[in-house]
């Protein structure tokens, strides 16, 4: 989008000094900084979450500062409740700004769909972590909604989600995702 942006510029100015990557960069940098009015992106996405009536949480450190952050949507939750048979948990790894592992619980629907039914920010990929995010959804989903449990959950072969799932949901099947599965034998 930059490269763009930057065609464009140069298009339209009557100025010989081009127009270069590293200017719009800073451009788009003041804007972003000018809209978060002096707070940390963190907030500022909190705050953005609270007015959009997003069910939320978050784990702060001894220093104040967000470790953990849990985020759902009322209409997910609704879609959670009406399709509570199978969901599938999985983890992307430092993909984010803050380098900080996003668990996603995803539901399937009566189409063939999939929703994101929750997302959590985590510390890191520990069973404190899992176990955190996990009781979150425990609480802020299931238990404030009557939604059951579900009777299967399909995880890749992360072994502290594992472990985390068979202690907070005792009666669901855990199952490997075969496409993690298949993926690690072509792998190796």
């Amino acid at each position: 989008m930059p490269r763009q942006v930057q065609a464009q510029l140069c298009s339209q100015r009557e100025s010989d000094r081009p127009v270069i990557l590293k200017d719009i960069y800073t451009q788009v940098k003041k804007i972003k900084k000018d809209k978060l009015k002096g707070r940390r992106l963190i907030n500022s996405v909190i705050d953005t979450h609270k007015k959009e009536s997003f069910v939320w949480s978050s784990a702060r450190a001894s220093e104040g500062h967000i470790t953990s952050l849990f985020l759902t949507h009322p209409l997910a939750i609704k879609l959670l409740h009406g399709f509570p048979h199978f969901i599938l948990m999985d983890c992307t790894y430092k993909t984010n700004n803050y380098k900080m592992p996003l668990f996603h619980i995803v539901g399937f629907i009566s189409t063939n769909k999939t929703l994101s039914g929750a997302f959590g920010l985590m510390k890191n990929e520990t069973e404190p972590s899992y176990t955190w995010a996990l009781n979150q959804y425990i609480e802020k989903v299931l238990n404030n909604t009557n939604i059951v449990t579900p009777p299967v959950i399909v995880i890749d072969r992360d072994l502290a989600l594992k472990s985390s799932l068979k202690k907070l949901f005792p009666d669901s099947k855990v199952m490997l995702c075969i496409l993690h599965i298949n993926k690690d034998v072509s792998a190796h």
